[in-house]
């Protein structure tokens, strides 16, 4: 299976600076479709020639650590420990703050044991039930994907970027805004410059001749589904010798079962796939953790190292998030191998490298930060740390999933599986989730929007998994840990009954069911969207945030007044204010009651609004005598929206 994670990364990093390159040069897409393949080529020649011999002196070793801990009484206090831990957060997260890292220290402490897993031959299930399950779980999860996954707002700018590059191949790339489909508006951030994900797909739609939401929201979504489990199956492989399968297995449940907020890890999985930065959280995080664990083990490669650097890389194209978390996520897998460090010859030399590649998204970040000065993020509240794992993890799930993630390194029954699973963790929760930094990492590392993208440092649905499995199949040696162990066991068995009603495929979550492998836009939305655009004939377009949304995915579109009152607002520094002005005016217009009609009337014609599309709402007498005295005509009212033409 390596192989076919190998694959895709090397092909998608290669994509990424043939992009980058072309955006830097100002070239178009049909340039970077002369070049991207030689990139593609050259990558893979390179990584087929580099040395695929494992580290020769490879030993199993020791750390040195300046004392041991005894195990089973060690073992008593972590249960005892864990079991209350979620009452500590139920009172106080603070408590529960300070328990966790002394919980997880104690897990980084050695003891007299094996200081490796059992070797991956001790996988008990026959390879025929193993390939059997493997394809099941892939067609299910890409059913079910098509079937759930729907479609939201952020869409506007990422399906913009790929039909307004397809529909426009000979015009430079990410040059300009691609949403209002007027030339002139910047990109939104600045980050959104280094963007390949969305160029790929625009790319597809170009050669195959199909609407980039085509390409978006059906063609590549099974693509993504394979690399999930793909990438899912080789870390736990990696962490679980034994017990990889249903680790993995077991992970795709915890998807379905912890989606009880938004920004839950159930959520932020197969129900919205088609999206970069969750095709980022998905394959790339795991990825990340699988391939430095597979470079500091006994089989790592340079072709591993090179791997690493294609990780950073294509972190960087999937997301603009990328470029800051995907150093997070090697640092925290490569802190969580230091054990393995010690089992080489020429261990520093190997720590240098892999350190090396965390600076690849340095300039990058750099580049961002210095334009980014006068952001309007920059002034948005920053969220405290117990809002955000609330807001992740969920008011209910949460008590579930730190049952979980700090019951892994407690029952590892080896020095560097304790340290895979403890380390993440323990920089989430001691660093990037502490109460007394949260402010600072929101503000000065982040931005206050985004600061709760911390938790992406580590793959927290497969952690919980391989926890899960070790719970069920760990036999502890003492009499009074085996109570706590099935005390804990029972515990969590009756804290996912508690969470069920919460899970991902609720109908207040995922909302009514567009159809299979559709579009997943609702329905009314586009048919509203296709008539107005079919109406226009010339002068911009007015319609609310879920109607403009849509019609910016559109290959060909008339200029919009706005696509969405947040990008508006972002892009308020680099507009001219008599450019966003009217635009303010015009959408409260269409979105709140009337207050005074003649900016409303100046603003209609300082932009040259031919058609407004409106919440039926939102419509009043007064604004409906104020559009018949300018000249506008109500066509007939489709589902809850009426359109006015001039």
């Amino acid at each position: 299976m390596h192989l076919l994670i190998a694959s895709p990364l090397i092909f998608f990093s290669a994509w990424t600076v043939s992009a980058q390159l072309c955006i830097l040069l100002g070239w178009n897409l049909k340039l970077l479709l002369t070049i991207a393949p030689v990139s593609i080529v050259l990558l893979f020649y390179l990584y087929f020639l580099t040395s695929k011999k494992p580290c020769r002196d490879w030993r199993q070793s020791t750390p040195i650590f300046l004392f041991r801990r005894d195990q089973e009484q060690v073992t008593t206090l972590c249960l005892l420990i864990l079991l209350v831990s979620p009452i500590a957060l139920y009172f106080s997260y603070n408590l529960f703050f300070i328990l966790s890292l002394f919980l997880l220290g104690i897990c980084l402490i050695p003891q007299t044991i094996k200081q490796i897993p059992d070797p991956i031959e001790a996988h008990s299930v026959s390879k025929k039930l193993t390939t059997v399950l493997l394809i099941f779980a892939i067609v299910s999860m890409i059913i079910l994907t098509y079937t759930v996954s729907r479609s939201d707002l952020d869409d506007a700018f990422y399906v913009a970027v790929a039909a307004f590059t397809s529909a426009r191949p000979e015009q430079p790339l990410l040059h300009t805004d691609p949403m209002f489909g007027e030339i002139g508006l910047p990109l939104l951030f600045p980050s959104y410059r280094f963007a390949s994900f969305e160029l790929l797909v625009g790319a597809i739609a170009y050669g195959l001749s199909l609407p980039a939401m085509e390409i978006y929201y059906i063609v590549l979504l099974p693509v993504w589904v394979m690399i999930t489990i793909i990438a899912t199956m080789l870390l736990t492989k990696e962490f679980m010798p034994k017990y990889w399968l249903w680790s993995g297995l077991m992970m795709l449940l915890l998807t379905v079962l912890l989606g009880e907020t938004h920004r839950g890890p159930g959520n932020l999985s197969f129900v919205r796939l088609f999206q970069g930065k969750i095709v980022f959280l998905s394959t790339m995080v795991p990825t990340i953790f699988y391939i430095t664990a597979r470079f500091f083990s006994r089989h790592g490669t340079r072709r591993d190292l090179l791997l690493l650097a294609c990780c950073q890389i294509s972190s960087i194209g999937l997301t603009n998030f990328g470029m800051l978390a995907g150093p997070m996520a090697g640092f925290s897998a490569l802190v969580s191998n230091i054990p393995l460090i010690f089992n080489c010859r020429e261990p520093v030399k190997k720590f240098y490298a892999a350190t090396a590649i965390l600076l690849i998204p340095l300039p990058y970040l750099i580049y961002v930060s210095r334009h980014a000065t006068k952001s309007p993020l920059l002034n948005f509240n920053s969220e405290s740390a117990v809002q955000v794992f609330q807001s992740v993890l969920g008011p209910h799930q949460q008590y579930l999933l730190i049952l979980l993630l700090l019951a892994g390194p407690i029952l590892a029954k080896d020095t560097i599986t304790r340290w895979r699973l403890a380390v993440p963790p323990l920089l989430l929760f001691g660093i990037y989730l502490n109460p007394w930094l949260a402010e600072l990492i929101s503000k000065h590392i982040t931005t206050p929007p985004v600061y709760w993208r911390v938790v992406w440092s580590f793959p927290i649905l497969i952690y919980s998994a391989i926890a899960f499995c070790m719970i069920f199949t760990t036999r502890l040696k003492s009499t009074a840990n085996r109570l706590l162990h099935g005390l804990l066991a029972a515990v969590v068995l009756g804290l996912m009954i508690y969470t069920l009603p919460l899970h991902t495929l609720r109908l207040d979550n995922i909302g009514p069911i567009e159809g299979f492998a559709t579009w997943k836009i609702p329905k009314n939305h586009l048919q509203i969207a296709e008539k107005a655009v079919k109406l226009s004939h010339h002068g911009k377009l007015l319609a609310p945030d879920e109607i403009a949304g849509v019609i910016a995915r559109f290959e060909q579109h008339p200029p919009l007044v706005n696509v969405r009152e947040a990008y508006l607002e972002l892009l308020r520094p680099t507009m001219k204010e008599n450019n966003y002005k009217p635009r303010r005016v015009l959408y409260d217009f269409i979105t709140t009651p009337l207050k005074e009609d003649q900016p409303v009337r100046i603003a209609l014609k300082t932009l040259d609004v031919s058609i407004i599309v409106m919440h039926l709402s939102n419509e009043s007498s007064e604004k409906s005598n104020l559009l018949l005295t300018e000249h506008y005509e109500r066509q007939a009212p489709i589902a809850d929206y009426s359109i006015w033409r001039k």
